[in-house]
């Protein structure tokens, strides 16, 4: 049996296939993909709550406004994830990547000016058929498997300021650029009679965007924010052509600050973003709560989010409930902060359900 007809008809069968066992997300499976929670640690620490007022989050122009230094940040998170099927069918995963880089500074014309890369899409998983077809008078089982290794990223370059004492702006020019290793594979039960077969290739993906944020100064102790993003069609070539086009969402994201007393800040926050233009999504709406007491130097953080998840298996949109905690710890003269943040998530959708812990650790140098 030649290669390219089975590899042809293998990726024709996947589009039916089970998940099993595979690195990101199994909601994103037959989708574009996992959309990633673009959060610096303290951010995900609070739920997503303090995101448009985190300047380590890559959603936060304009909390890049009040740098007053140069400053350089990265995050790492592990993952724990158990999936269950309601097949019965059950898996332990685990994952480690890094989500979020951001470095930025001053610049002679008062403005503040940062740049850094995030994950827009996660697009890793392993999807794993069973069947059997009739092959000279008997039925010959196989596997056919899919494995997509890889993510979308987003490098931004943005610009904050202070138009007014008490209004910070900021904007900033996305370039949404990927690539995924993409293999199928056969593997026959009778690997003696008939030969596995696979194919390789590398896919690209391309697009641009947008988004302007600001947040207001109320009062001394209250301030709001508000954040909008708007994208292009996502590109993917393979083979140094285009194979595929699709839309990328319009995204709309509000949030309040209360600072009740100086060692406590009190935050919520809605999202929004309309993933429904993409084949098979859902538009997603959440909201956050999360706090941050404790001395600048050693702050505590909790919080807790609720969202309408973009892609799931089944036709009604899955649901998600993180819990979250955290601390920071400056150090070297406030010249460095290292953060941490534990979340623990509840996925809910047809057929299938997920519960993880995430780890998060970050790490914040300002020279």
């Amino acid at each position: 049996m030649s290669a390219r007809p089975a590899a042809l008809a293998l990726a024709a069968a996947l589009a039916a296939a089970v998940p099993a066992a595979g690195q990101d997300s199994q909601f994103g499976v037959h989708s574009l993909g996992t959309p990633a929670r673009q959060e610096g640690v303290r951010a995900r620490a609070t739920g997503g709550a303090f995101t448009l007022f985190d300047e380590m989050s890559p959603l936060a122009e304009a909390a890049l406004a009040d740098l007053d230094r140069g400053m350089f940040g990265a995050h790492t998170q592990i993952t724990r994830r158990a999936v269950a099927f309601a097949n019965g069918e059950s898996y332990d995963l685990t994952g480690t990547r890094f989500p979020v880089l951001v470095a930025g500074g001053r610049t002679p014309w008062r403005l503040r000016i940062a740049g850094g890369f995030a994950t827009y899409v996660d697009r890793g998983y392993l999807v794993t058929r069973r069947d059997s077809v009739l092959l000279r008078g008997r039925m010959e089982p196989y596997s056919d498997e899919h494995l997509s290794d890889g993510n979308i990223g987003d490098l931004r370059l943005a610009l904050a300021g202070r138009p007014a004492r008490g209004l910070a702006v900021g904007g900033a020019l996305h370039v949404i650029t990927g690539s995924t290793q993409e293999e199928v594979r056969r593997r026959w039960d009778d690997s003696v009679t008939y030969r596995n077969t696979f194919e390789l290739q590398d896919v690209e993906y391309h697009g641009f965007g947008g988004s302007l944020s600001a947040i207001l100064d109320v009062s001394r102790r209250v301030r709001v924010a508000g954040w909008a993003r708007l994208d292009t069609r996502l590109t993917t070539r393979a083979r140094g052509r285009t194979v595929d086009s699709t839309d990328l969402p319009a995204q709309l994201s509000a949030a309040v600050q209360w600072l009740p007393r100086s060692a406590l800040q009190v935050a919520a926050a809605v999202r929004w973003a309309g993933w429904s233009v993409a084949a098979g999504g859902h538009d997603s709406f959440g909201w956050s709560i999360g706090a941050e007491a404790g001395s600048a130097r050693l702050p505590v953080r909790l919080g807790v989010r609720r969202d309408v998840m973009a892609f799931g298996p089944g036709p009604e949109a899955p649901t998600e409930l993180g819990i979250t905690a955290g601390v920071a710890r400056r150090f070297s003269d406030d010249r460095a902060r290292l953060e941490l943040a534990i979340e623990r998530v509840i996925r809910s959708g047809p057929g299938l359900d997920e519960r993880l812990w995430t780890f998060d650790v970050g790490l914040v140098v300002r020279p």
